[in-house]
């Protein structure tokens, strides 16, 4: 009785972490909302959205119970993350509009509880598989929108035709197949008929990132693909890995200096101009106006709570983000809370790179390709540090896990060594010695 009450809580358990995936993907519930992107509507509060996002994080609190300890355990380790943390929630003292940001800081709290939550309770192996089966799920009701619902599905208004699947914007549907493709590529895979629902799956996913012509999409997909190849060079022992890498980074080399030098070209083939959609125009003006707070910022979503008419007024359409995630970090935060979160991330790329090294599996690679995803994408979007955000979520899951990984890894070497490192005793010391 005790094992089937048992497995019935773990199934329970990794449905809710599925269904949460979804909500903090911003799968389904937006768009079903509003289809037609009308600022008023999506401006306006929403008793059903705050439901909503209550039940899922009062949910994932109840999930977080059984495993309190090893939660707070992981919060000790991760001092630097801890650090931005706390740098965002204090940041509404100096914020213009302080409410908001403290609102707004709580809600990316839980955020991030879920992802402490996420990393603590399953391994790396289990957060693809979940991660897959969430992104999966999205990626066949996308093609059920996008043909039975296509004034859900297909964003007929603003972008003529382009797909969105079960998203609000072409470009967060982009992304998330780009990162359904990936996660679904790094699962292991142990029958016949899970080798070819995978690789449906990818095949599903490449053609939806492509039907949602968001260009963005396009260059992190094929990065990501190249980056797969490249990472797999960290599987090589050292002596072959440096001629290894330097090839490989030659080649880049080249690459770039033929997209600088054909620009225009290659604008034109992503059908972008020179000011990348207006980003360009965006981000110059929004780093003049923020240039009296550059240490601490405007605090966690001052800048554009305070701020949205005057860069209407500048660059003439619309703009309630940077369209640069470390643009809107250096608003938010300032050059403090940019250089803490270029530590953690310098941390957990590296601790990624070793796993990868160590495992040399196909598997290992899914932290340093989510975070490589992350980094790609906020070049041209604002997904860094936002609520209610499954790659926050997910930068922070690739953070902790890769932190145990790497304790246990020194536990690990350490019970290895030969004798008590305490004491410098090797084993067989405690027998007599050998008579001369």
């Amino acid at each position: 009785m005790r094992w089937k009450t048992e497995r019935m809580y773990f199934a329970a358990e990794r449905l809710f972490v599925v269904a949460a995936i979804m909500y903090l993907t911003g799968a389904i519930f937006p768009v079903l909302k509003n289809p037609s992107h009308n600022f008023d509507v999506a401006s306006a509060s929403d008793p059903l959205a705050f439901a909503l996002q209550f039940s899922v994080y009062a949910i994932a609190a109840l999930f977080m119970i059984p495993i309190r300890g090893s939660l707070l355990e992981a919060y000790k380790k991760n001092p630097v993350l801890c650090c931005l943390l706390a740098l965002i929630l204090i940041s509404f003292v100096w914020s213009p509009a302080s409410l908001f940001t403290l609102r707004k800081s709580l809600v990316f709290m839980a955020t991030t509880a879920f992802g402490f939550y996420f990393a603590t309770r399953f391994k790396v192996e289990e957060q693809i598989r979940l991660v897959a089966y969430a992104l999966g799920a999205c990626a066949v009701l996308s093609v059920v929108f996008i043909v039975a619902l296509p004034r859900f599905g297909v964003d007929l208004l603003q972008y003529h035709g382009a797909w969105r699947g079960v998203f609000y914007h072409k470009n967060t549907f982009g992304t998330y197949m780009a990162l359904a493709m990936v996660s679904l590529l790094c699962l292991r895979t142990r029958t016949r008929a899970g080798q070819l629902a995978r690789f449906v799956g990818v095949a599903l996913s490449i053609v939806l990132v492509l039907g949602s012509q968001a260009k963005g999409s396009y260059v992190v997909m094929f990065a990501l693909i190249l980056l797969m190849f490249l990472y797999r060079l960290l599987h090589l022992y050292w002596k072959r890995l440096i001629p290894a890498a330097t090839i490989a980074l030659v080649l880049l080399g080249i690459g770039g200096i033929y997209v600088a030098s054909n620009l225009p070209a290659v604008l034109a083939v992503l059908s972008k101009d020179a000011s990348f959609s207006g980003r360009i125009p965006l981000w110059t003006t929004v780093l003049t106006l923020s240039e009296s707070k550059r240490l601490l910022g405007f605090g966690f979503g001052g800048f554009w709570a305070t701020n949205t008419y005057a860069v209407y007024s500048l660059v003439g359409w619309n703009a309630s983000k940077a369209h640069n995630g470390f643009i809107d970090l250096l608003l938010d935060l300032g050059w403090v809370g940019v250089i803490i979160y270029a530590m953690n991330t310098v941390t957990a790329i590296f601790r990624s790179m070793k796993f990868v090294a160590r495992e040399k599996t196909l598997e290992s690679q899914w932290p340093l390709l989510v975070l490589s995803l992350i980094l790609l994408y906020n070049l041209v979007e604002s997904d860094l540090l936002v609520p209610n955000s499954f790659l926050w979520a997910a930068y922070v899951v690739v953070t902790v896990s890769m932190q145990r990984i790497a304790g246990e890894s020194r536990v690990a070497l350490r019970n290895e060594l030969p004798g008590d490192s305490a004491t410098n005793e090797f084993p067989g010391s405690e027998f007599e010695p050998c008579p001369q």
